[in-house]
């Protein structure tokens, strides 16, 4: 039987953990802050709302921008021409 994946990997798994964690208490030291400034809590709860889709909506643009990496297509690889260039030549 043929294995899938390539199995567990405890250190991925606890550095996960542990960033959901810390952006975790980066929302509630936030929120917690807007409280204790006296901010009508209304507000707070949209501004919550709006915050985590941002966040998960937003992330992976803005990894993408700050790390400078462009999305590729199979169109636009040099890899993919080569392919389908062996594979055509192969072909016939």
């Amino acid at each position: 039987m043929k294995q899938r994946g390539y199995g567990r990997d405890s250190g991925l798994t606890y550095r996960m953990v542990l960033t959901m964690f810390l952006l975790s208490m980066v929302y509630v030291f936030f929120i917690g802050l807007l409280f204790w400034a006296g901010i009508d809590p209304i507000l707070i709860l949209v501004l919550a709302v709006v915050m985590v889709i941002f966040q998960y909506f937003g992330s992976d643009k803005i990894v993408l921008m700050t790390t400078g990496a462009k999305l590729v297509t199979p169109q636009c690889t040099w890899l993919g021409r080569r392919s389908r260039t062996t594979a055509s030549a192969t072909a016939s």
